[in-house]
């Protein structure tokens, strides 16, 4: 994948988790970027467990959604961008 083509695809996502409430989007974050599970973000944030696996639920049915339609038909060759980093 070049560069340019990476770039894009990061504005593109980043654009996409802008538009996730707060809450959703901390949450998300610290899952997914700084790879905290969901008992530590609980502890971290003072919620319960149920609570942040339902932020982290709708934070990923809302950024399913919202890039299915930025990409349309086209996700399903992008599976990537909704896959937790290695």
């Amino acid at each position: 994948m070049s560069s340019e083509v990476r770039n894009s695809t990061q504005y593109r996502l980043r654009r996409c988790i802008a538009h996730l409430p707060e809450a959703d989007r901390e949450v998300w974050h610290l899952h997914q970027i700084e790879h905290r599970d969901s008992r530590w973000i609980a502890c971290r944030l003072r919620l319960s467990s149920y609570e942040v696996q339902l932020r982290l639920w709708r934070a990923k049915r809302r950024l399913r959604a919202i890039l299915r339609q930025e990409f349309g038909s086209r996700l399903r060759s992008r599976p990537h961008l909704l896959r937790k980093p290695q």
